[in-house]
């Protein structure tokens, strides 16, 4: 499997060195955000953009034409190399720089000069929508890996896809397109009861895979004790987180609490 990543990794907005670093990391996601996440959608691009690759085009300006660089150096070789990855969304990137105003984000406007110190709420929706969409897409990847048995045919992989998207409360695999909810759901709802249907449906999309553990083979089921509930929930994530690093070499993007809980 490729162990690139489909949208950046959510820790480049975390462990941001200074506020100038910041600007460039937000700006640029921002601005780029519309063209590359449908991209990745509709086309799947492979390679997939590697860490490092994300973290040299994300602190980038993007001043200069990809095609009038010097390639002698290694850092220019990479910037090179880093621009044809994302030869469609640079020069969005490269009109953004040449008189930075504003970016966009769900419909309002993001005054630049702002985002050295973003409000809580547009940093936490952010990292909150790539977590969630990342996670939605990495399963799907593995899935398509790990669960070809149960895609024999196109009744099969219709049905397949049905139950991914019962994960989700949304029934959709797309964050992006669609309002975020007033209150953590899904996986991540405050309750058994609430996240229980959407864990046994995760449940039974991990049932299929290689080495899925004994343990597991029961359905949650709300007449059990919320101490067993709880353990097998548990046992899922670690199934599954450990099933993507066998398989890529790097953990897994994972959803992401929206809202802070009392």
């Amino acid at each position: 499997m490729d162990d690139g990543y489909l949208l950046p990794n959510p820790g480049l907005f975390v462990n941001v060195l200074s506020p100038q670093s910041l600007v460039k990391y937000l700006a640029n996601w921002l601005a780029c955000h519309p063209t590359w996440i449908e991209r990745v959608y509709d086309e799947r691009p492979r390679p997939l953009p590697r860490a490092q690759s994300w973290r040299d085009f994300l602190i980038s300006q993007h001043a200069q034409d990809p095609s009038n660089m010097q390639t002698s150096g290694k850092t220019s070789k990479s910037k090179a190399a880093t621009a044809l990855l994302f030869q469609k969304e640079v020069p969005v990137l490269r009109a953004l720089w040449a008189a930075p105003t504003n970016v966009h984000w769900r419909g309002k406007d993001i005054a630049i000069s702002t985002l050295d110190n973003p409000p809580a709420d547009l940093a936490r929706q952010i990292v909150y929508e790539i977590c969630e969409q990342s996670f939605r897409y990495e399963l799907l990847d593995l899935d398509e890996h790990l669960g070809r048995e149960a895609r024999k045919d196109k009744e099969a992989r219709k049905e397949r896809m049905e139950l991914l998207r019962s994960i989700f409360p949304s029934k959709s695999l797309k964050v992006w397109n669609r309002d975020l909810p007033q209150e953590n759901d899904g996986l991540n709802a405050p309750s058994f009861a609430a996240a229980l249907p959407y864990f046994e449906s995760f449940r039974k999309v991990l049932s299929t895979w290689e080495h899925f553990p004994e343990s597991l083979k029961q359905p949650f089921d709300a007449t059990r004790r919320e101490h067993n509930i709880w353990k097998g929930m548990k046992e899922c994530c670690l199934f599954y987180v450990q099933s993507y690093f066998d398989n890529t070499g790097r953990p897994p993007v994972v959803p992401h609490l929206l809202y802070s809980v009392a």
